[in-house]
């Protein structure tokens, strides 16, 4: 009889708010407004607090499902941070005296790209891809090819007469494709 009762009220609860979801929905807003700088410093000490819980639960996440998030960020581009990434690379040209006259569409084609040196050396290419320019003029569409991190930090502690001559025979044999 008791759990009759109770499987009665918890039935009633779901179709009150059910049928109350735009009200509920309003009113959370509401209150989330109103009360903004008491949720944000409740989160900031619950997040102080727990620290080593949340960490422990997001490496655990990360580990589980590793290949899936990596496969799912290779699809989008990252796209949450392709634009903060653009704005990265065209202020650093700028910094560094470089022109920068590269497009966002580019970008994301290049960090959609495979590292352009997984055909010589596939097993050591890092999943990150970065930008990197193939002669050391300005950041153009045509002038830029997709590097893994890995590649790109190796290529970066050769010599300039070095990596010119990998780049003239890479492209003379068709490994590499000018502006991806």
């Amino acid at each position: 009889m008791i759990a009759d009762k109770k499987a009665q009220a918890n039935e009633r609860a779901k179709k009150w708010y059910q049928g109350h979801k735009e009200y509920r929905r309003a009113y959370n807003k509401k209150y989330r407004e109103e009360h903004k700088d008491q949720l944000k410093k409740f989160k900031k000490r619950y997040r102080d607090e727990h620290k080593d819980q949340i960490n422990a639960h997001n490496n655990k996440h990360y580990a589980e499902h590793k290949d899936e998030i990596n496969a799912r960020r290779r699809e989008t581009g990252n796209v949450n941070t392709l634009g903060r990434e653009y704005s990265r690379i065209k202020c650093k040209a700028k910094q560094r005296g470089i022109g920068f006259n590269l497009s966002l569409e580019k970008l994301k084609e290049i960090k959609l790209s495979p590292c352009a040196f997984a055909e010589i050396d596939g097993e050591n290419c890092a999943g990150i891809i970065t930008v990197d320019r193939l002669t050391n003029g300005a950041y153009t569409d045509n002038d830029v090819i997709a590097l893994c991190h890995y590649h790109n930090t190796m290529k970066s502690n050769m010599t300039p007469q070095i990596v010119e001559a990998l780049y003239k025979i890479y492209l003379e044999r068709g490994i590499l494709k000018r502006g991806v």
